[in-house]
């Protein structure tokens, strides 16, 4: 089974509620109002994500920021260009060549959701509905200029102020554009092994977060990494434990498989470095959890490391979301 097969095995409705947890502000909108339960491909769920995002984000205005301009106008605007005026010689229609700026919505973020309205519609992976749906989006966007979303320096966009409901968006769009492959066997799409990836932990990130009481959660840098991976530390009661989260597609079906019990020791031991790396900065009970995503079992189990506790857990995705929310919650109590 490759990653494709086994990243379509997770029912759209979970990762609807992992989006949910990802993108705060998706909690604004229910699954019902998106019929989440009825999609079987991943674009069309994203797809209904953006257009009810787009359509509310219209109900309350789109952002607007000041945009240079320049031009003849027959009412001074801005900084008169004197040379330019002269050169055009507009005294006898008495037009004068301005440099201005307007307060418009033609901007890089409404720019950037015109064109992912262009792709979806573009690709045709959606239904009839959704189809018309977004061709009136379209209508509301005559303002904005087409863009080519390759052009698009995705990681430079800010949302602070007034601009953060974009940022669900864009980031949305985003998974459309660049974080869904076909799987030429089935038909069906799947999210980017990295996409995925970032999705995942950042789900059990917000989940400790907002569903653990008592539970205090951070991010700590690993040391000595060469790829530099982020641990999640949570604190309650005294006890510290680090988990690390990340998809391993040879560890997706069988993490007991005895192949891998030597992949599953390395990461251990990494672990276990950075353990005994902080127990020397405090004085408090200091654990590790490797917590991967699974499409075959939810399982925990315990090992010791030079008195150490390392837990080795797995989460089955294909459970029901309030079955997944018992097991996170079972294991944020192993600190």
């Amino acid at each position: 089974m490759h990653k494709g097969e086994m990243l379509q095995q997770i029912p759209n409705i979970n990762l609807y509620h992992m989006l949910c947890y990802s993108f705060r502000d998706l909690n604004k909108i229910t699954p019902e109002a998106l019929g989440a339960e009825s999609f079987d491909q991943i674009e069309a769920l994203l797809s209904a994500i953006l257009l009810e995002g787009i359509t509310r984000q219209f109900r309350r205005g789109l952002y607007k920021e000041y945009v240079e301009g320049e031009g003849l106008l027959q009412v001074l605007r801005g900084k008169i260009d004197i040379h330019e005026t002269i050169r055009l010689k507009t005294q006898v229609s008495r037009q004068v060549y301005c440099h201005y700026d307007e307060f418009s919505v033609d901007n890089i973020y409404n720019q950037v959701l015109k064109a992912l309205c262009l792709l979806i519609l573009k690709r045709g992976r959606i239904a009839s509905q959704q189809r018309k749906n977004f061709k009136r989006l379209l209508i509301s966007f005559h303002e904005v200029q087409d863009i080519a979303l390759d052009c698009v320096a995705w990681g430079k966009l800010s949302y602070e102020k007034n601009k953060f409901p974009y940022k669900m968006l864009i980031q949305i769009g985003y998974m459309i554009f660049k974080g869904i492959h076909l799987d030429t066997n089935t038909g069906k799409g799947y999210l980017d092994e990295v996409i995925f990836n970032h999705l995942y932990k950042q789900c059990i990130y917000r989940f400790f977060e907002t569903e653990c009481h008592g539970v205090d959660v951070s991010y700590e840098k690993i040391a000595d990494e060469e790829e530099v991976d982020s641990d999640l530390i949570l604190l309650r009661e005294g006890k510290i434990m680090l988990v690390h989260t990340c998809f391993y597609p040879e560890l997706f079906i069988n993490q007991k498989a005895t192949e891998h019990k030597s992949f599953l020791l390395q990461e251990m031991k990494k672990t276990f470095y950075s353990v005994r790396e902080n127990s020397m900065k405090s004085d408090e009970t200091i654990s590790g959890l490797l917590l991967y995503p699974s499409i075959e079992s939810t399982y925990i189990e315990e090992y010791m490391l030079d008195q150490h506790q390392i837990f080795v857990a797995a989460i089955d995705l294909r459970e029901s979301m309030s079955a997944i929310k018992v097991h996170l919650k079972q294991m944020s109590q192993l600190a």
